[in-house]
């Protein structure tokens, strides 16, 4: 750029202004009085000559006039600013446009809102989910991270069918969905993302803590560490020691949850299990569990539950049909089943993921490893099937 303005100068550049021929920028600034340097109407010139394939005597007369009368900020402002677009609430706008009509009090600088729509186009399919747009616009610091947190967290879309409200939704993280519906908690237990979004929607469907057995009762119970004095408060809709048997099972999985990490720390062995309350409605188990917690003070860093509680209770399980039988959640069939067959529940629940329907092969027994030292191995699979 700067050859070529030398360039020019050296040969002369023919300019036309209100119907006068110049034949140097030089001669023009000075005859016309710009408020310009001659070297800013040059780089104004030449800019917009490399821009538009044009030479300095096809621009435009408002184009000219600006270069030579424009402050510099005015002219950026008119000329030098990016334009970016951007789909909300069905039409396309212009991102400074947008920014200057929905910003309130809450809303950080320009600046800031172009950052977060970048980093949200890189994790998220474009273009972006109005929410997506005014949580970028309006959310504070603290808010924003919580909910669209940096980091390795990849998002996570749910294609599962028990959370409908949320089905083909793409959340910025696996996390921040399990807090959504109430299985925080269970992060450990479905982090694995190796296996991809659908397997893990379809393991979240089949939750058995999620769906609730026949009865609609459910209960309060704590769990107290001996070793540190620290407590957590929890809920079920099953007996206190299964859910103490899942808690140690997700710690056991490496779930990175307060409660969880304690368990491996201290061992299972440190703990006592209480319940406080029992018999409760499902429509009161969340404001109980929050209670709980507010008066037993369990609440990080004063013990083991990271977060208040969650007023909503969770919803029963949907009705299966397996034949002409009826159950109540995938828990209930696990249960039933295992009564009759002896078959694990998990090995139920397994198998019912997979998408088995047959009461025959769901309480088939499982197969069993050998404890033969060659178990497992080529020469011994070969013998098997001899």
């Amino acid at each position: 750029m700067e050859e070529l303005k030398k360039t020019a100068q050296r040969q002369g550049t023919t300019v036309i202004y209100l119907g006068k021929t110049y034949q140097t920028i030089k001669d023009l600034c000075r005859e016309v009085s710009a408020t310009a340097s001659n070297s800013q109407v040059g780089s104004r010139i030449f800019g917009y000559c490399r821009k538009y394939h044009k030479v300095a005597t096809e621009i435009p007369h408002e184009r000219l006039h600006d270069a030579l009368f424009m402050s510099v900020s005015d002219y950026r402002l008119k000329y030098g600013t990016r334009r970016s677009y951007i789909q909300f609430k069905g039409r396309k706008w212009q991102r400074q446009e947008l920014y200057n009509a929905c910003r309130d009090e809450n809303s950080g600088s320009y600046k800031r809102f172009q950052q977060r729509l970048r980093k949200l186009e890189k994790r998220f399919s474009i273009p972006l989910k109005d929410i997506q747009i005014i949580d970028a616009l309006n959310l504070d610091i603290q808010e924003y991270r919580e909910k669209y947190p940096a980091g390795n967290s990849k998002p996570f879309t749910y294609t599962g069918q028990q959370f409908s409200e949320h089905t083909g939704s793409t959340f910025p993280s696996l996390k921040l969905f399990l807090k959504l519906v109430g299985l925080e908690e269970e992060y450990g237990t479905f982090k694995n993302r190796s296996k991809g979004d659908s397997y893990i929607s379809q393991k979240i469907d089949i939750w058995p803590e999620y769906f609730a057995p026949p009865s609609s009762k459910g209960l309060i119970y704590k769990i107290n560490c001996t070793k540190t004095g620290l407590s957590y408060v929890g809920r079920t809709y099953f007996s206190a020691q299964k859910r103490w048997n899942g808690h140690q099972q997700s710690a056991k999985e490496g779930s990175n949850t307060i409660f969880h990490k304690a368990i491996r720390k201290y061992g299972s062995e440190s703990f006592r299990l209480e319940v406080l309350e029992n018999n409760i409605h499902e429509t009161l188990l969340g404001s109980r569990e929050s209670y709980w917690i507010k008066n037993s003070d369990t609440l990080t860093p004063k013990g083991y539950n990271s977060v208040a509680g969650a007023e909503t209770a969770r919803r029963r399980g949907k009705i299966i049909y397996i034949g002409e039988r009826k159950f109540i959640g995938i828990a209930g069939l696990a249960e039933e089943l295992y009564e009759e067959s002896g078959v694990a529940q998990h090995v139920i629940i397994k198998r019912y993921g997979k998408g088995i329907r047959s009461y025959k092969e769901l309480t088939e027994p499982a197969r069993t490893h050998s404890d033969h030292q060659m178990a497992g191995t080529g020469i011994w699979r070969r013998w098997k099937s001899m």
